[in-house]
């Protein structure tokens, strides 16, 4: 996965590691909530790679909300973000609940 994303990143600017979404995911409004296509929508996870003249441009614009990781700001820019391939098991640690996933994976890998 980290090979993919350094071979792509050489060639187009950036590559980002993503999975597809297994639950289904939905739209909230005033009005309620409305069932999204799930299969148009990705999960980023790292490593997101970037050409590092490309990433130092991006990081002179101005915070914006909306950046949210390195892909979104590179993309401000007007840069097209390519996909690779990722893994369910490569978690982001944010919640002890992530902890115990990845002790588990860890288990099964030994």
């Amino acid at each position: 996965m980290i090979r993919e994303a350094f071979a792509v990143a050489t060639k187009k600017g950036n590559a980002v590691v993503a999975v597809p979404l297994k639950e289904s995911i939905r739209i909230v409004s005033e009005n309620g909530s409305e069932a999204l296509d799930r299969n148009q929508y990705r999960l980023v996870q790292t490593p997101q790679c970037f050409q590092l003249s490309l990433l130092r441009q991006a990081y002179q614009l101005p915070e914006e909300s909306s950046f949210t990781d390195d892909a979104s700001v590179v993309e401000r820019l007007g840069e097209k973000i390519y996909l690779v391939p990722g893994a369910y098991e490569n978690l982001k640690i944010t919640t002890p609940e992530d902890l115990l996933w990845a002790e588990s994976f860890l288990r099964l890998g030994n």
